[in-house]
């Protein structure tokens, strides 16, 4: 929640400053959230399939903490994403 929170905190500043109106924004986030990242929960199931560790991508700080650590802290991001999608379909 304090992800997504302030991810739209920052799009919907973004939008006011740009003299847009941020009325619909937490579903247009979702929708587009939902679009971009598809692709990451195959990618990490694909990488785990393979043997290769999850700890060595471009989108992690902390090389060597093991697909445990990685699996556990990319948990709410997922469950974001999946509330993304839902929120996606029923638009």
């Amino acid at each position: 929640d304090e992800i997504r929170g302030a991810l739209v905190d920052a799009y919907r500043a973004g939008l006011v400053e740009a003299g847009g109106r941020s009325e619909g924004l937490e579903t247009a986030v979702a929708v587009t959230g939902a679009a971009k990242y598809c692709w990451l929960a195959p990618s990490i199931l694909t990488r785990l399939a393979q043997g290769r560790p999850l700890d060595a991508g471009a989108y992690e700080a902390e090389a060597g903490v093991g697909d445990d650590a990685v699996l556990v802290r990319c948990r709410p991001i997922m469950a974001m994403f999946v509330a993304w999608a839902q929120a996606a379909l029923d638009y």
